[in-house]
């Protein structure tokens, strides 16, 4: 079995030697560099952007930033930018913090837990270029999106890895399930994931999927495989019932989920503008049980 091995870099290293050592670990094949934030001192967004532009293939990683300090908005167009320098390169790590080191800048780290998933669940969706609303008990956004204008527009593969130290955090942080899909040179090509429907506990059963694949590579049988795994780790978490949203504008993609056992359940109109075109959010549902 092949060893994964990565780097790990904090603020011992000057930041132009700590370029020098990240271009030898992707010569020696390593897989990632990690780069730490957690006291006062370095923060890991400019050192990943420094990495990015000196690197073609090792993957750069937070090793973690925290939810609270940056918002929602600010954290999502971080990531998205981070990616365009890199693609299909960059690793979200994200943690709760910790005190007195939070409390001493003025952060009150109230229901770290509810607030991880609030923050997990829409840097995902903004991320996935959707327009977003939400109102939770840490994150309030009405009608955002990243408003990509010039330059790649797809959703982005950036993976958010949870740096849990407590057991519920741990918990939260397993269990669903995200791939990436590559073809044979090796070159991403799109990607699944699985997600809460809702924050409730009395919505457990329901999960949302997510997935997206170059438009070059639709109709060969990919999207019905990466469908087929799906739905096998939804049956394997007791999830029973999946749903999807789809724009209107997007045929191909409401052909597939008609074709696999989607019904239409539900309709927001006029949710967004895209290419000039007023498009709205068709909301599919199958149930695994039928």
């Amino acid at each position: 079995m092949t060893k994964r091995v990565a780097i790990y870099l904090q603020d011992a290293h000057d930041l132009r030697e700590g370029l020098d050592i990240v271009r030898y670990a992707e010569e020696k094949g390593f897989e990632a560099v990690w780069q730490a934030e957690s006291r006062l001192v370095r923060d890991a967004i400019v050192p990943m952007a420094a990495y990015s532009a000196v690197t073609e293939k090792i993957k750069v990683g937070s090793g973690v930033i925290n939810n609270w300090t940056r918002n929602i908005g600010l954290l999502a167009s971080t990531f998205l930018t981070l990616d365009d320098l890199a693609p299909n390169r960059i690793i979200c790590g994200i943690g709760a913090w910790w005190d007195p080191l939070a409390k001493n800048v003025g952060i009150n780290r109230t229901k770290p837990l509810k607030a991880m998933e609030e923050t997990v669940t829409i840097l995902r969706r903004l991320l996935n270029m959707e327009r977003v609303t939400f109102e939770g008990e840490f994150v309030n956004v009405h009608g955002i999106e990243l408003d990509v204008v010039h330059g790649r527009r797809e959703p982005r593969n950036v993976p958010i890895y949870i740096g849990a130290t407590g057991d519920k955090m741990m918990e939260m942080a397993k269990g669903y399930c995200a791939i990436v899909v590559k073809n044979s040179d090796g070159r991403v090509i799109g990607y699944a994931l699985l997600r809460p429907h809702h924050f409730a506990n009395t919505c457990k059963r329901t999960s949302e999927l997510t997935y997206f694949l170059l438009p070059e590579y639709t109709r060969q049988g990919i999207g019905k495989a990466i469908l087929d795994h799906l739905i096998g780790e939804a049956k394997r978490l007791g999830i029973d019932n999946l749903t999807a949203s789809v724009s209107s504008l997007n045929e191909v993609s409401i052909a597939f989920h008609r074709k696999n056992g989607f019904h239409e359940c539900g309709c927001i109109r006029q949710v967004g503008r895209k290419f000039g075109q007023d498009f709205d959010v068709i909301w599919f549902q199958r149930r695994l049980t039928d």
